[in-house]
């Protein structure tokens, strides 16, 4: 008896190259799948031959819709308010689905008495530049909490690898005009339900081609990453179920593993010259977020023995950040002193307990 729906939203932008391998594996995933679905195939201004490959896939259960280029966040948003689903499943037209992707989920852990409201998958990322394959978890499993150890891991924003009931898109939707919309949008999905089942299986199939935006160059467009933060910190101002200390840990958590690892490390490669500019950029972002500006986990923590020098050497670049010590900062960004002087990395509150 079909009693569920989701809804499958995929963008689609000049990703005629790999869309038939997407539309083909969703077709797949939902060739058994027992309840109503729809797949809304969005075309956000595609320049390709896209659109004639989307028209051979239609179907009663298949839907189409042609847009002006608006942008990934956009693209998602519109197909938030066209869909009907209990449930929204987001699938980049460059990637691909394992055939049971959706079937598990629902199965076991939608459909069941006890209903989940966020289903979560590792990713295997296809390497095409080095023709290899990884898995990366989507949890880190140093926690037994399915939530707290999906929080807390590297992939934690994605929406491609999650099922998400709708319902937790109220008055929310991802951040319009911006890159890394999904870190100013999923956070706030997983602050509004304790419902969250990690599946230890790679069913997400990142494709990391040879033009990825993982293989650009760290440049200034990569900074918006830091008015996500603002964005998502006022954000999460709004949500009434989580007190004052609940939110500042999500804050220092959610900011330091993205600040250290997309932001700082990259730009330890680059020349002085160019981190230098962007520093300059960094600092002035960072100095309008009131939210980090009054975290007590960056400002009252307390110093152990067990780590001493790490805690120091973070509070210390914090401090460069907020006072505009550029050129310090430069210098603690070179790899020497970032890593093997200063030991400065991303550590989270359970760490910091200890």
């Amino acid at each position: 008896m079909k009693k569920d729906k989701i809804s499958v939203i995929m963008p689609v932008y000049n990703t005629e190259k790999y869309l038939k391998r997407c539309l083909d594996s969703i077709v797949e995933a939902l060739k058994n799948f027992k309840y109503n679905y729809e797949v809304l195939v969005i075309n956000d201004g595609s320049t390709g031959n896209e659109e004639k490959i989307i028209k051979e896939y239609l179907n009663s259960e298949f839907f189409y819709f042609k847009k002006e280029n608006g942008g990934l966040a956009n693209t998602k948003n519109f197909g938030i308010e066209k869909s009907r689903g209990l449930y929204l499943s987001f699938i980049d037209s460059d990637d691909y689905i394992d055939e049971n992707f959706y079937n598990e989920a629902f199965d076991k852990y939608i459909t069941k008495d006890n209903l989940n409201d966020i289903v979560v998958y590792d990713w295997e990322t296809i390497d095409v530049k080095n023709n290899s394959s990884y898995v990366v978890e989507a949890k880190n499993l140093k926690y037994s909490d399915d939530k707290k150890g999906c929080m807390d891991c590297m992939i934690m924003p994605s929406s491609c690898n999650k099922i998400v009931k709708k319902e937790l898109f109220f008055n929310l939707r991802f951040p319009d005009g911006y890159i890394y919309e999904d870190l100013g949008t999923t956070p706030i999905l997983f602050c509004r339900t304790n419902k969250i089942k990690y599946i230890n299986k790679p069913y997400y199939k990142y494709y990391l081609s040879e033009s990825s935006i993982m293989r650009s160059s760290f440049n200034e467009k990569n900074l918006q990453m830091i008015d996500i933060f603002d964005i998502l910190f006022k954000r999460l101002e709004l949500e009434d179920k989580l007190n004052y200390d609940e939110k500042s840990k999500i804050i220092y958590e959610v900011f330091t593993r993205r600040f250290y690892e997309s932001i700082l490390e990259p730009m330890a490669g680059l020349s002085f010259k160019k981190r230098y500019k962007l520093l300059r950029i960094l600092s002035k972002k960072i100095n309008k977020i009131k939210a980090l500006l009054k975290n007590n986990y960056y400002l009252k923590l307390e110093i152990n023995k067990n780590n001493f020098i790490k805690k120091i050497s973070n509070k210390f670049l914090m401090f460069s950040l907020f006072n505009n010590f550029i050129f310090i900062l430069s210098l603690i960004i070179t790899k020497r002193l970032y890593y093997k002087l200063l030991h400065i990395k991303y550590t989270s509150i359970q760490d910091e307990v200890k």
